[in-house]
């Protein structure tokens, strides 16, 4: 199915979403080491507000490295199909993703159309009808 991309762009694609991967994979681990650090520091001489500060920094750590977490999910799943020969086609209508696409975001799914067609999907599925609606 790689018909469609040359061997060159194919392998400019995989050292950049390894690239990533390798950085990705070491920033969870920063992070988790991070985490560890706070929460293994000083812990009999803090105050109420150190604590809360501390658990405020903690969340937050964890929130961006969830959000890591699927973008690495995002780029493992982009190498496995540039494994299987899959890599490069919308997810939705199996066109090749044009290559402009795919060097912004290696790990795009979908062509620029199809991620359209989805939020406006989604837009329309979450809409829900307010007061003001009501008055137009």
């Amino acid at each position: 199915m790689s018909d469609d991309f040359s061997e060159e762009f194919l392998a400019e694609m995989r050292a950049l979403l390894e690239e990533e991967r390798d950085r990705l994979v070491e920033r969870q681990q920063n992070t988790v080491d991070e985490i560890h650090e706070i929460r293994d520091g000083d812990a009999g001489i803090l105050d109420t507000i150190d604590i809360t500060t501390m658990e405020q920094t903690t969340s937050e750590m964890l929130h961006f490295r969830d959000r890591e977490l699927a973008r690495l999910k995002e780029v493992q799943f982009a190498l496995d199909r540039l494994n299987d020969g899959t890599y490069g086609y919308c997810d939705d209508t199996d066109e090749p993703i044009p290559e402009g696409r795919l060097r912004a975001n290696p790990a795009a799914r979908l062509t620029v159309e199809a991620q359209a067609d989805r939020e406006a999907e989604e837009k329309r599925r979450n809409f829900r009808p307010g007061l003001m609606d009501d008055m137009e």
